[in-house]
């Protein structure tokens, strides 16, 4: 390819490098040159200088040159698998973007680096190898640099293996068997979205003691069972050696222990065995969480049918740390459950009161700019959780019921509202779902709140499933929102009168997490109207 700088006069038959302006209209790169074009250009007078010349960046294809789309196009189909499993759609502007054809696991092969080492002039960019995707997804993107590419450049590319395929999951079922104390129904629930993100379902599910007599015993049952094809234990106690209670009870079943731990954090005390045919899986302690964890990768490669060995474990260390890092097996479980959060969260906003301090001012209904503070408090919870707000009404239902609207939101009136905070709380509860396991008790008058803030105490929630109330706190000092499990909201049925949380909290402090945030708005009161006035509110 011919590349230069020339007079437009001169640049007839050339193709624009750049864009450039006419008189009429702007001409994009790749247009080629005709006199029509030269004196739109010169009679532009943007373009008019001290100079005589308009000088233009072009070029000019040579003979066995390939043009942007067409090489794009031909490099797509040669790194690209040809199983169906990646959608090619066509090139624009040198370049093409793959997509997805099915929920699965994508691989990027040993020739993927190969393809970006032929010549500068052709570029692909992936996801990780390992990643899983969903139909429809962005998986990788193939750009020409330069307007044109040798043919033989493109033939060098085209004698390479394909390196970007996609294995697609395939539906299986799970038997579990839970050796804790007392078998939380949140963690048969997490197993169960866990597994349905990679097409699986927990077909099975038992508890027993965790003694290794038991544990083989129904390790052994299951492996005889033909709906089963693979073995989940999640144990009461984390498995710290191969003489350990769960890798001696797979032995003992007649099973192998193929690995134990693995260079994946959170997930690092896990068990990879066998026994027969069957996958047997020693969960880590942080699997009854739904972050992310190191079962995830297994899991996600059984369901694509990729055998995993300990030489494989052994390579997930480069990239294994999931915490604080870009982690796309949360992303993927997030859109697998068509969540934004945790797929268990609710949010109880009290907007039942009667303003009492702010002097005959409703402070729910007072404007921030063009917004209720209501509104916006309403708001921030429906961007977040994932059953739709309840808010809990009395004084002033009308007009708050104006206000918010009904889009995405749910409002309750609670009749004894006079009687303080303790009734709406629990009418409040009385409306939650019952899927909902996480519940934010809100105030009404805190619009000021960050998302971010909202995120956090959610995540607290997940990381530590042994703690049942996340509170906020900015330096020493407890705020709102608090986050609740659910199973502690039935020590609200027993409050009256204006008391809320606080006289449980105090009584339950071993449950109590607090939760550092950069957000001084979970200690701001509005209760009076200089406070009102104080933060702009009309």
């Amino acid at each position: 390819m011919q590349f230069e700088t020339r007079d437009i006069q001169s640049a007839i038959g050339w193709y624009l490098a750049h864009s450039i302006a006419g008189a009429s209209t702007r001409y994009g790169k790749g247009t080629e040159i005709t006199l029509e074009i030269v004196n739109d250009v010169t009679s532009n007078s943007d373009n008019i200088s001290n100079t005589i010349n308009i000088l233009v960046s072009v070029f000019k294809p040579e003979k066995d040159d390939i043009d942007e789309n067409t090489a794009a196009a031909n490099l797509a189909r040669a790194i690209a698998s040809d199983t169906g499993t990646v959608h090619i759609p066509d090139a624009a502007r040198g370049r093409v973007d793959l997509y997805a054809s099915t929920n699965g696991l994508l691989d990027l092969g040993n020739s993927f680096d190969a393809f970006n080492q032929v010549h500068e002039a052709c570029t692909v960019a992936a996801l990780p190898t390992m990643t899983p995707v969903r139909k429809g997804q962005k998986i990788a993107t193939i750009k020409i640099i330069p307007f044109t590419v040798h043919k033989d450049i493109i033939e060098q590319l085209q004698s390479l293996p394909p390196a970007i395929t996609v294995h697609p999951f395939t539906p299986f079922k799970a038997a579990m068997i839970d050796t804790h104390i007392s078998a939380s129904p949140k963690t048969r629930r997490v197993t169960e979205n866990r597994l349905q993100s990679f097409e699986g379902t927990l077909h099975k599910h038992v508890t027993c003691t965790h003694t290794q007599e038991e544990i083989a015993s129904n390790i052994e049952a299951y492996s005889r069972d033909p709906d089963i094809d693979c073995i989940l234990i999640a144990g009461r106690a984390a498995i710290a050696d191969r003489r350990d209670d769960i890798p001696a009870a797979l032995i003992s079943a007649g099973g192998t222990v193929e690995y134990l731990g693995m260079p994946v954090d959170p997930g690092n005390l896990l068990m990879l065995g066998h026994l027969g045919k069957k996958l047997v899986i020693g969960l880590p302690g942080c699997a009854r969480s739904p972050a992310p964890n190191g079962a995830d990768i297994l899991l996600a490669r059984f369901a694509a049918k990729l055998k995993t060995t300990g030489a494989d474990i052994q390579k997930m260390g480069r990239g294994g740390l999931l915490n604080g890092a870009l982690t796309y097996y949360a992303d993927f479980s997030a859109k697998s459950q068509d969540t934004n959060a945790d797929n268990n969260t609710a949010a109880i906003i009290l907007a039942a009161g009667q303003s009492s301090r702010a002097q005959g001012r409703n402070k729910l209904l007072g404007k921030i700019g063009s917004e209720t503070v209501i509104r916006k408090t309403t708001d921030l919870y429906k961007a977040i959780v994932t059953s739709t707000p309840i808010i809990v009404l009395g004084h002033d239902a009308d007009h708050i019921i104006q206000t918010v609207g009904n889009n995405g939101i749910r409002t309750i009136h609670n009749p004894d509202h006079t009687s303080g905070m303790a009734s709406s709380i629990r009418a409040g509860i009385q409306a939650i779902p019952d899927t909902a396991e996480l519940v934010f008790i809100a105030l009404g008058d805190m619009p000021f709140v960050h998302k971010e803030t909202i995120q956090q105490l959610i995540t607290a929630a997940q990381d530590n499933p042994d703690d049942g109330i996340f509170i906020p706190t900015l330096g020493k000092k407890r705020g709102n929102p608090v986050l609740w499990r659910r199973p502690i909201l039935s020590l609200f049925e027993n409050l009256a009168g204006d008391t809320g949380g606080r006289q449980i909290i105090h009584a339950n402090e071993h449950l109590v997490r607090e939760v550092p945030v950069h957000d001084p708005a979970i200690l701001i009161d509005l209760d009076t109207p200089e406070r009102l006035d104080e933060y702009g509110i009309e």
